[in-house]
């Protein structure tokens, strides 16, 4: 549910994203700024919008892409529907290790209890070299996730 009372300064920081977009309504990287702003505040809808207006301006932007696709399956009370499935396979069509779309799946997964899927996931978030991330926070949820699945084994 995305929650329309999001705290002053995520508002302040909408607010001049939403400035900046008016200003330069074709750069990437204030569209992906602006995007990013709404996801933190939970409004996956103006995510999507912005997204898809970025992608407009270029269809390959894999960063857009695995943003949408998060974007989506929160809107949809986590769910990867077949529209959301869609934007994953493309994104990872042009860009195999595309962390959004990565950790999205890899999250998805470990939530419904497919913890092997999780860990195949974030170890090939661990290839990428193109994004930043936190490794060690990557590395801690693989190594959650062979606990969780030695726990399956003996239960």
């Amino acid at each position: 549910m995305a929650d329309y009372n999001v705290d002053y300064l995520l508002v302040a920081d909408i607010n001049k994203g939403q400035k900046l977009a008016e200003k330069n309504p074709d750069d990437p990287l204030v569209l992906l700024g602006l995007a990013q702003s709404y996801i933190d505040g939970g409004l996956y809808k103006d995510a999507i919008e912005t997204l898809d207006q970025l992608l407009v301006i270029n269809s390959e932007n894999t960063e857009a892409l695995g943003l949408k696709a998060s974007s989506m399956y929160y809107r949809d009370g986590r769910v990867i529907n077949m529209d959301t499935s869609l934007v994953i396979a493309r994104a990872l069509t042009l860009h195999h290790e595309e962390l959004n779309t990565r950790l999205l799946i890899a999250n998805d997964a470990y939530l419904n209890g497919n913890y092997q899927k999780a860990i195949d996931n974030w170890n090939i978030v661990l290839t990428n070299k193109v994004q930043v991330f936190n490794r060690d926070a990557i590395n801690f949820a693989i190594e959650k996730s062979k606990q969780k699945l030695t726990q399956v084994g003996f239960d």
